[in-house]
């Protein structure tokens, strides 16, 4: 290792004089010189520091896994190799001026250091032995300390067993206590005489003596003393019972013990005799309703945590006979066979008898937690013995009786329910019970064909109905404005009041109803694109016979539909399912509205249908218009003074029609069609005159050029007529005229004002203006 020094005149470093002394020979280096010495290829570059290449960034070198070779290929594919060389030389020249810099930082703190270290060997040798005594006396205590720890943690486990040992035996001695004092309690004093006579034998020979013993005697005495129905026994059973849960408390934290072990059979000899006499006692306090018994019995059991065997005592002598004798076929059958129209009297026995029979006894458990005989013992037993004798109720093969017994059920849940709500969490309890969820799924219709026998009910009418006559016999009466002229929409109504008349619609099946309600109106309207059609009109031409009636009958019972709809139904409907939340009946009724709003659309294509069927009939009354010209055209006829004899015609087949069909036709339609007609005829005689009037001005023109060229037609007609007559074209005008005028009346008399009718204007502007310009 060199050490580099820069000359205090160049680099402003200031040599200390020891370390000249130490390095007479050394001369101080400059940068200069160090990377000469390093490098001498490579050119020298003070003072370059933030020096950046041009081809590569410095921290490439800093990566963990750089690679001169994928370097290299990086470089080469921007710049040549020796642009590398150049930039590579120049950083290797920037770097080692910077770690020249570094080194004449810090050269003074480095050359001082070995003055500082003077004498530091001599400091260390002095302080060793103080410490290696201290370390010895710290071993020694330490010695010490371990040594009486682990004395101390021996004595601690001892004390420890001593202390569970002393737990032990007081468990002991109050298992043994309990057992003396239930067995006093019950009279049971054969094991102690044996025990004092018999010193000599071991704790497990006695208490095998004690139970064997005259076991049948201590029985009958014990069943003298516990089967007495009365508030002394049931006390006695509960103070028993009490002292009989705190001894099995004792022997759940010792049973790993023979001690324990040794005590089981006694233990089980007191629990037999303590449940055939609290079974005995309650049911005795069932049968004789006495609350005081059955108070003490149901704490008792609670107490003893066995709360299910007092619901199933219950179950068995109280809830099944009498549902055994109240769930019959007979009874549901009602003298029919096959029928189920007293599943209603059977339910209301049912609810007469818990709150007649059963109040009480639910009024006590209310009072005490855990108990629910509702659920547990009435309901239970309920659900088994319908399943299993009167299973018919839930087929839904007549739809009309599982309508019946299924609204009857839904109904007395309902009232079940109200019972258990007496309760807290009562309600909670029942619906979580197993058989109240399998009842349940009994009745599920989203798996029932209920709701398919009834679709195919309604639908099958209503398919009927759209395949019988087109048309009713009759037309609606005056007095009848909305009976309907079709026996399509007749059967759409039934079947639309079908879906929510009581008897057939189900609450559960909401969702089911409104998809059916759509879907007839949806074939309806699809019914109606099979009628609504263009296949009686032939453009361009006449229309032989009358106005087919059934798109008139169409539209009339679509607007009625729609108001009946929009109207009576709608309401009705909000009446039926006023149990659903306001946004649910926004969108029922929203859905029902894009329905109709189709029957609108149907309604607009017929008018449109109409109004041309009729316009094509005006249309060939409005032919003989043609003729004007053959009637005045070389004829010498006088000047026209009245209409011609067709124009009354022209809107004849308008005015039959509106006449003919008033009770069908509404005030808004018969404006709206007079309007489209007469605006389709308006145009139509507009064209067809100014064709006409073209051509007589071609025909005048061309008959004065020829004139002008010395040609004489031959003929009275083709004379040029004299001073004071008038030609043919005025003529031909003023028919024109004549006939527009009464058109414009014919016009008025259908309740159109022509003053304001553009059409009209138009054409009557028309032929004043061309019989203006001929005057």
């Amino acid at each position: 290792c060199c050490c580099v020094m820069e000359d205090s005149r160049s680099s402003g470093v200031v040599t200390s004089p020891s370390m000249a002394q130490q390095h007479p020979t050394t001369p101080p280096l400059n940068a200069q010189s160090v990377v000469a010495l390093l490098s001498d290829s490579a050119p020298t570059h003070s003072g370059l520091e933030g020096y950046q290449p041009l081809c590569f960034g410095t921290d490439a070198f800093n990566k963990p896994d750089f690679s001169v070779d994928e370097f290299i290929a990086d470089c080469r594919r921007r710049v040549p190799l020796e642009s590398v060389l150049n930039d590579l030389t120049e950083y290797t020249a920037s770097l080692q001026s910077e770690l020249v810099q570094l080194i004449n930082k810090d050269y003074a703190s480095f050359v001082s250091l070995s003055t500082t270290l003077v004498g530091l060997d001599d400091v260390i040798r002095n302080l060793r032995s103080p410490l290696l005594q201290m370390k010895q006396r710290i071993q020694a205590v330490q010695s010490c300390l371990e040594a009486y720890t682990q004395e101390l943690g021996t004595k601690i486990k001892e004390k420890q067993n001593v202390a569970a040992k002393k737990e032990c035996l007081e468990l002991f001695v109050q298992i043994h206590d309990s057992i003396a004092k239930i067995e006093n309690l019950l009279k049971i004093d054969e094991g102690k005489n044996i025990i004092g006579n018999n010193d000599h034998m071991l704790p497990e020979d006695l208490d095998r003596a004690a139970i064997h013993m005259s076991k049948s005697d201590k029985e009958k005495k014990i069943a003298n003393i516990l089967l007495n129905a009365d508030e002394e026994t049931s006390k006695l059973i509960q103070r028993v019972a009490n002292e009989f849960n705190q001894l099995k408390f004792y022997v759940s934290k010792g049973e790993q013990y023979a001690f324990v072990r040794v005590m089981e059979r006694r233990i089980s000899f007191i629990e037999n005799c303590l449940q055939r006499g609290m079974e005995h006692l309650y049911r005795q306090g069932l049968l004789t309703k006495n609350t005081d018994i059955i108070s003490n019995c149901l704490r008792t059991y609670g107490a003893i945590d066995r709360i299910p065997e007092a619901e199933l005592i219950f179950r068995d002598h109280i809830a099944r006979p009498f549902l055994e004798q109240a769930i019959t076929v007979t009874k549901l059958e009602k003298g029919k066979r096959n029928s189920t129209e007293g599943l209603a009297d059977i339910y209301a026995e049912i609810l007469a008898w818990i709150n007649n029979e059963c109040k009480w006894i639910l009024d006590i458990s209310n009072k005490i937690q855990g108990f629910d005989f509702l659920s547990n013992g009435v309901w239970t037993e309920l659900v088994t013995l319908t399943e299993r004798v009167i299973p018919r109720i839930f087929l839904p093969a007549i739809p009309d009786a599982f309508y019946s017994n299924f609204m009857t059920t839904m109904n007395f849940i309902e009232a079940f329910e109200k019972f258990a709500m007496t309760k807290p969490q009562g309600l909670d309890s029942l619906r979580a019970n197993p058989s109240f969820y399998k009842y349940k799924k009994k009745w599920d219709l989203n798996g029932n064909s209920y709701f398919q026998l009834r679709f195919h009910e309604i639908a099958s009418k209503f398919e009927a109905g759209l395949d019988a006559s087109l048309i009713q016999l009759k037309p609606p009466a005056s007095g009848q404005p909305d009976a309907f002229a079709l026996t399509a929409t007749g059967a759409l109504w039934e079947s639309l009041a079908q879906c929510w008349h009581t008897g057939i619609y189900i609450p559960q099946l909401t969702h089911r109803f409104y998809k059916l309600c759509l879907q007839l109106l949806a074939r309806y309207s699809a019914w109606l694109k099979g009628h609504i059609t263009p296949q009686h009109l032939v453009p361009g031409a006449p229309l032989p016979g009358p106005l087919p009636t059934d798109l008139l009958y169409i539209i009339h019972d679509l607007e009625l539909i729609s108001r009946m709809v929009l109207g009576q139904y709608l309401t009705s409907l909000q009446n039926t399912l006023s149990h659903l939340p306001p946004e649910a009946l926004d969108l029922i009724e929203e859905g029902i509205k894009v329905e109709i709003d189709k029957f609108k659309a149907a309604a607009t294509a017929a008018g449109s249908l109409i109004c041309g069927n009729i316009t094509q009939q005006c249309y060939s009354n409005l032919q003989p218009l043609r003729a004007i010209t053959q009637t005045y055209r070389m004829t010498n006829k006088p000047m026209p003074k009245r209409h011609s004899y067709y124009v009354p015609r022209v809107l004849q087949p308008l005015t039959q029609f509106m006449k003919d069909n008033a009770a069908y036709i509404s005030a808004d339609n018969k404006n709206l069609w007079l309007h489209n007609v007469i605006q389709a005829i308006s145009e139509k005689y507009y064209e067809m005159s100014v064709e006409l009037l073209e051509t007589l001005y071609k025909m005048e023109d061309f008959l004065k050029k020829r004139g002008a060229a010395g040609g004489a037609p031959s003929g009275p007609a083709a004379a040029t007529p004299s001073s004071g007559e008038d030609s043919d074209t005025s003529k031909i005008i003023r028919q024109l005229v004549l006939d527009i005028e009464e058109f414009g009346r014919e016009v008025t008399a259908q309740g159109v004002n022509t003053a304001g009718f553009e059409p009209y204007q138009k054409l009557h502007s028309y032929i004043t203006q061309a019989e203006t310009n001929r005057s």
